[in-house]
């Protein structure tokens, strides 16, 4: 599916402010930006399960 190189390359840029950036978007989660790390989130818990 087309979602999983741009999950795999927001993954991959976070990897090492993974921490700093769900801070972050916890407090900023209003809006668009947050309803997108929120579904991206979801994807890579799902995806953390299956491995």
């Amino acid at each position: 599916m087309d979602y999983k190189l741009p999950l795999l390359i927001i993954f991959y840029i976070n990897k090492h402010n993974l921490i700093k950036t769900l801070i972050c978007f916890k407090f900023n989660n209003k809006g668009f930006y947050g309803k997108v790390f929120a579904l991206v989130a979801d994807i890579v818990r799902k995806l953390a399960k299956k491995i």
